[in-house]
């Protein structure tokens, strides 16, 4: 007498089992990434609300592959050979597909998303292939001639899989490291899934307390939103896979097209309202926090505007050094807290200096935040000079420069800086006014990052 076939139920019981144990794998390990910056309670905030977002954005999925896996009737996994196999015609496919990439690289400013977008074409890539290649070759009738062939699909996918990694070898170095465990984790998911295939069909319906757990996170998350904590914003910024999410989401959820969403640490406090977001100007009294600051400007202090005038001559030994760093993360740096000692000498001149915490740029482009440092001004208010098409607008003489107050206050000026066009000929942007000695030749090293090669 032959066993009936398991229900829909089991297979959907089976699904979100499998689908709780790569929540709790991904936000796991996205957790763990977020320790160099944050308390073990912040990490661990981090987790639930990754549980809870993996979890919402994976049931659809969980319930599809239930559905899936009830209409498909059991047979055998195959052959080692035919996986070997599948994962040699995914490669000749992921080489195709990434000489389209490769073709339209050019249309990518920043490397490391370059790779990323790589990574996810040749795992999406992989898993269909694989399975496509695993049916057809389950059909084989010669078992010696199904290993010559999966032997020799197994080197090309190893050489392959090399070239993509070499060919794009700078972008991937720019990524983090707890991205790898990521696909091993989901590999060993779906092995140790489709090993104990039976016993999870058979699983009783006490083993749903995995997924129910999911369930509150995703209720806990949507808590942390409400209240507006540090959660959300932690792992849209810190989580090394998220933070590419995170973009997405937040253009997704910009219901009033003010430039903001109000999810994942977006910063826009009504969400629905275009006339209140970010950097909107605050108007004092109206009772409305109008720039999502946490409150209404009360108005009692005006700010003057900052008037330019030549500093009195200082005393005979008094030395100015101005030291910049392209990119420099905050967190990632000795005297701001970071763990590791990545900054001894700033450490040891901060032991003894003022240290301003909340320091920020006015841009995230060199070409206008060093500008705005040397003028005072903001790059909005910075008179600009056009230059040919090719080149970016050049500073003014009309603007206020540090560098010109200090040459007019008696002071020897010189400027030491790397070869990135901007402080050079190349742009002709301006860096090199009032500066007694101007150094531009040091050659810029740098791999990966914004603008084909560098920094921005």
């Amino acid at each position: 007498m032959s066993e009936s076939s398991p229900t829909y139920g089991a297979h959907l019981r089976a699904a979100l089992l499998v689908g709780a144990a790569v929540v709790f794998a991904l936000a796991g390990i996205e957790a763990l990434a977020t320790s160099h910056a944050l308390t073990a309670a912040d990490m661990f905030a981090v987790f639930v609300y990754l549980t809870g977002f993996y979890g919402l954005a994976l049931a659809p999925g969980a319930v599809l592959l239930g559905l899936a896996t009830s209409l498909v009737p059991a047979r055998g996994l195959g052959s080692p050979s035919a996986w070997v196999a599948g994962c040699g015609v995914v490669a000749s496919l992921v080489t195709v597909t990434y000489q389209a990439v490769l073709t339209t690289r050019p249309l990518f400013s920043n490397v490391e998303l370059g790779a990323l977008l790589v990574a996810v074409i040749t795992g999406g890539a992989a898993v269909v292939l694989a399975i496509a290649a695993h049916l057809s070759l389950r059909a084989a009738r010669t078992p010696r001639i199904q290993w010559v062939v999966a032997l020799t699909w197994g080197a090309i996918a190893v050489s392959t899989s090399g070239a993509l990694i070499r060919w794009n070898l700078s972008g991937f170095q720019q990524l983090s490291g707890w991205l790898l465990p990521m696909p091993i984790a989901l590999a060993g998911i779906g092995i140790l899934a489709l090993a104990t295939r039976n016993r999870l069909l058979a699983a009783p319906s006490g083993v749903l307390a995995a997924p129910a757990l999911v369930l509150l996170a995703i209720g806990a998350g949507a808590a942390m939103e409400y209240q507006r904590m540090d959660a959300p914003q932690n792992a849209a910024t810190q989580a090394p896979l998220l933070r590419w999410i995170a973009p997405a989401v937040h253009a997704a959820t910009d219901f009033d097209d003010d430039g903001f969403s109000g999810l994942m640490g977006g910063g826009d406090c009504a969400p629905r309202d275009p006339t209140i977001a970010p950097g909107k100007l605050d108007v004092p009294g109206d009772g409305i926090d109008n720039n999502c600051l946490g409150g209404d400007a009360s108005g009692d202090v005006a700010l003057a505007k900052p008037i330019w005038s030549t500093p009195p001559k200082p005393a005979p030994e008094l030395d100015v050094l101005i030291v910049t760093v392209e990119t420099l993360r905050a967190d990632h740096v000795g005297f701001m807290g970071y763990h590791r000692k990545t900054t001894p000498n700033l450490d040891a001149i901060a032991s003894s200096s003022a240290v301003f915490e909340h320091f920020y740029a006015s841009s995230t482009f060199t070409r206008l935040s060093l500008p705005s440092l040397l003028t005072s001004r903001t790059p909005s208010r910075i008179a600009w000079q056009k230059q040919p098409k090719t080149k970016f607008p050049r500073i003014a003489d009309s603007n206020p420069w540090l560098p010109e107050a200090f040459k007019n206050s008696g002071y020897k000026t010189a400027s030491f800086t790397a070869d990135f066009p901007a402080f050079t000929a190349t742009d002709s942007i301006g860096f090199d006014r009032a500066f007694g000695e101007y150094d531009a030749s040091t050659a810029l090293r740098y791999k990966g990052g914004t603008m084909r090669g560098f920094p921005s």
